[in-house]
C-alpha cells in the first residue's frame, strides 16, 4: 500500500496516450513508454527545463492554465512524434540532413512546430469557423437574434466536437489509443485510491479521470457559449471570429481552473459539472488489456520514482535499433563503394566510446546514434575517409586526430613501431618471429644505447608520440607542414608525450645528432595517382607522392644521415611493397647495411639501415 506522504509526492502525475503507449508527467520527469513490433516496453525519462518565470506564473491562477495549454500541445505532440518513430524505419532526407549541418537546425523543432501550426489551423477551422459561418448562415435565413445566433454557434461548436471525437474513435488506430487513454486513466485511479500498482489491482479500477484532457476541452467548449455571447460584434465578421481566437487562451485558463477545483473537491452539488465530461469520456476512453496496462504501469512507475529522486539521470530507450538492423541497412550501402563491415563497428566505437569485441547483433543504437550514423554514411558516399570524417582513428593502442591536413595512420605503421622497440630492446629475433610478428603491445621501455630519436614527416604525430610514451628517448619530430605539425601537437598534448616538434624540409633546421631516425615519407609514383582510390586521393598529396619513383625523399634522407646520427646510429624506414631492393641500393650505396623486414601480408614493407663498420 502507498502510504500518504508517498501519495502526496506523486499527486500531480498525469498522463497522455499516444501509439501504442503512455507518457506520464510528473512534477520533475516526463516518462514515456511504448510496446515495439517485438513486444518489448521502450522507456525514456526526461526532466523537463523550467525556467524561474515560468515556475513563477505555474503558481498564478488563470496563467497557469494558459501556460499549462500551451506546454500541453508542445510536449503532446512531441510525444506522439516520439512514440511514432519506435515504429519509423525512415531516415532523415538529404535535405533534412542538409538542413540540419548548414543552419544547426534541429529538425524535431521543426516537425513539432509544423504539426502544431497544423493542429491549431484545423481547430480553428473546425472550433471557430465553422460554428461562426455556419450560425451566420441559420440566423440570416432566420432572422435570428445576436443573442440566439450566439447559441446556435454555440451548439454547433459542441456538435462538432463530439462529431470529431465519435468519428475519431472510428479510426482503428485511434481505438488503440484510445484503450491506451483508459490504461493511463486506470493506473492514476489506481494509485490515487492507495493500491499496490500491479495489473490486477489497475484492472478493477475506472477508466475515467477528473483531470482529463476530453473533460478540459468540454469546459473550454461551454465556456465558449458563455462567453461568446457577450461578444457578438454584429456586422464585423473578422472582429468576431478573431475576438474567438484571441480568447482562447482566457477560455483555457478557466478551464483548466475548473479542471483542478473539480479534482481537489468531492461533493456531491460538483456531480453535474463532471457528468459532461465522463460522458465525452466514455468514448475517448476505452478498456484496455492487460499489456496496455503494464505499459502504463511502467510509465507511471518511472516518472514516479524519478519525481522522488532529483539525482537520477534521464535516458532515452525509446528508439533504438539493434546493432544487427544497422549493418542490414546501410552495409549494402557501403559496399556500393568498396567500403568495409568493420566501418559500421567503428562508427558505433567511436559513437558509444566502446571496443569493437563488445558490439555484438543485439547492441542497442539509440536514435540520436542513428541519426550520426546516417550522416557518416552520405559523407562516406562521398568517398571521404572513415577517419576524417569521425575527426580521429586509433593506432598502437591511442588515439590521434587527423583531418585532410595529414596523412591517416595505417595499421602497417604500427609494425614499424614494433621492429624499432624490438630492435632498441635487443629483442633476439627469430625467422619464425621475422614470419609472424606479435602485435602484443609492450611496456615503456628503459633503453642504454638509444638515447634520441628523429622523425622526419611526422604528419599526425602517431609515430612520434608513440614512441614517446612506449620508451624513455627523447623525441624530435619535423614536418614540411605547418598545419601538419599543429595536429602532431594537438595529439601529443591529448596523450601527455613529451615531443619536441620542429618545422623542416627534411633537415633543413634540424641541429644535432641522433641515435635514431625514422621516416615514412611519400613514397608513390606520381604515376600512379589515376590507379589510387578516391579516398586515397583525399588525403595530403604532400604525404602521398615523390619523385624519382616515389624514392626521391629516401634518398636525401639517406645522403645526409650520417652527418645527423651517432655512432651505432639507426634508420628506420617504411617503404612501398615494390621498393625495397631499389632502399637497398639507395642505403649500400651511402655505406649503410640494409634489413627489409616484410608486413603481415608478406610484403616487403619495413627498411632497417646500420652503418657499415
Amino acid at each position: 500500500m502507498k502510504n500518504k506522504q508517498d501519495k502526496q509526492i506523486n499527486s500531480k502525475i498525469g498522463g497522455q496516450a499516444v501509439l501504442e503507449g503512455v507518457m506520464m508527467r510528473g512534477e520533475n520527469s516526463i516518462a514515456l513508454a511504448v510496446r515495439d513490433p517485438k513486444g518489448e516496453i521502450r522507456v525514456s525519462v526526461k526532466r523537463p527545463k523550467s525556467s524561474a518565470a515560468t515556475k513563477k506564473i505555474r503558481k498564478i491562477p488563470l496563467l497557469r492554465g494558459i501556460w499549462s495549454f500551451g506546454a500541453s500541445m508542445t510536449q503532446g505532440t512531441k510525444t506522439l512524434l516520439d512514440s511514432a518513430e519506435v515504429f519509423g524505419e525512415e531516415e532523415p532526407s538529404k535535405f533534412e540532413n542538409w538542413l540540419s549541418k548548414k543552419f544547426k537546425i534541429d529538425l524535431m523543432n521543426v516537425v513539432i512546430t509544423i504539426s502544431l501550426i497544423l493542429g491549431l489551423a484545423l481547430s480553428i477551422a473546425l472550433f471557430i469557423l465553422i460554428p461562426s459561418y455556419g450560425s451566420k448562415w441559420i440566423a440570416d435565413a432566420t432572422n435570428m437574434t445576436s443573442l440566439g445566433r450566439s447559441g446556435v454557434e454555440g451548439g454547433i461548436r459542441l456538435v462538432v466536437f463530439i462529431a470529431y471525437i465519435v468519428l475519431t474513435a472510428l479510426v482503428p488506430d485511434v481505438k488503440r489509443v484510445y484503450m491506451y487513454h483508459g490504461a493511463e486513466h486506470k493506473t492514476l485511479n489506481c494509485f490515487e485510491k492507495g493500491l499496490d500498482m500491479t495489473v490486477e489491482n489497475t484492472k478493477t479500477c475506472k477508466r475515467f479521470h477528473n483531470r482529463c484532457g476530453t473533460s478540459f476541452m468540454f469546459f473550454v467548449i461551454l465556456l465558449s457559449i458563455l462567453v461568446f455571447s457577450f461578444l457578438d460584434f454584429e456586422g464585423n465578421e473578422l472582429l468576431r471570429i478573431v475576438s474567438r481566437i484571441a480568447f482562447l487562451p482566457i477560455l483555457a485558463g478557466l478551464s483548466y481552473e475548473m479542471i483542478l477545483f473539480l479534482a481537489k473537491h468531492d461533493w456531491k452539488i460538483l456531480y453535474l459539472l463532471r457528468v459532461p465530461g465522463i460522458l465525452m469520456q466514455k468514448i475517448t476512453t476505452k478498456n484496455p488489456d492487460d499489456k496496455m496496462l503494464e505499459v502504463a504501469l511502467v510509465a507511471f512507475n518511472e516518472a514516479a520514482r524519478f519525481d522522488a529522486d532529483l539525482s537520477l539521470d534521464e535516458y532515452d530507450n525509446l528508439t533504438f535499433k539493434y546493432f544487427s538492423q544497422i549493418k542490414e541497412k546501410y552495409l549494402p550501402r557501403l559496399e556500393k563503394i568498396q567500403g568495409e563491415e568493420c566501418e559500421l563497428y567503428f562508427m558505433v566505437c567511436h559513437l558509444q566510446n566502446i571496443k569493437r569485441s563488445e558490439i555484438g547483433p543485439e547492441t542497442k543504437i539509440t536514435k540520436k546514434e542513428q541519426d550520426q550514423i546516417a550522416l557518416y554514411i552520405i559523407e562516406r558516399e562521398k568517398r571521404i575517409p572513415l577517419w576524417y570524417i569521425l575527426g580521429k582513428t586509433n593506432f598502437y593502442g591511442f588515439d590521434f586526430a587527423v583531418s585532410p591536413k595529414v596523412l591517416i595512420p595505417r595499421p602497417e605503421t604500427e609494425q614499424l613501431i614494433e621492429q624499432i622497440l624490438a630492435k632498441i630492446s635487443k629483442m633476439e629475433e627469430t625467422e619464425e618471429n621475422e614470419e609472424n610478428q606479435s602485435t602484443e603491445k609492450v611496456d615503456v621501455i628503459k633503453v642504454e644505447n638509444f638515447k634520441s630519436c628523429l622523425e622526419i614527416g611526422t604528419g599526425s604525430g602517431a609515430i612520434a608520440v608513440t614512441l614517446a610514451l612506449k620508451t624513455d628517448m627523447e623525441i624530435t619530430a619535423s614536418d614540411i607542414s605547418h598545419e601538419a605539425l599543429e595536429i602532431a601537437k594537438e595529439n601529443a598534448k591529448n596523450n601527455s608525450a613529451d615531443v619536441n616538434f620542429i618545422l623542416s624540409d627534411v633537415y633543413e633546421n634540424i641541429n644535432g645528432k641522433f641515435d635514431i631516425i625514422i621516416s615514412n615519407p611519400p613514397y608513390i609514383d606520381i604515376e600512379e595517382k589515376s590507379s589510387l582510390s578516391p579516398e586515397v586521393l583525399t588525403e595530403p598529396h604532400i604525404a602521398l607522392f615523390a619523385e624519382n619513383h616515389g624514392l626521391a625523399i629516401y634518398e636525401k634522407i639517406v645522403e645526409n644521415a650520417e652527418n645527423h646520427l651517432n655512432k651505432n646510429g639507426l634508420l628506420f624506414f617504411e617503404i612501398g611493397h615494390t621498393q625495397g631492393d631499389e632502399i637497398k641500393n639507395i642505403l649500400y650505396k651511402h655505406g649503410f647495411v640494409a634489413t627489409v623486414l616484410k608486413d603481415y601480408a608478406q610484403l616487403d614493407r619495413i627498411v632497417i639501415g646500420e652503418k657499415n663498420v
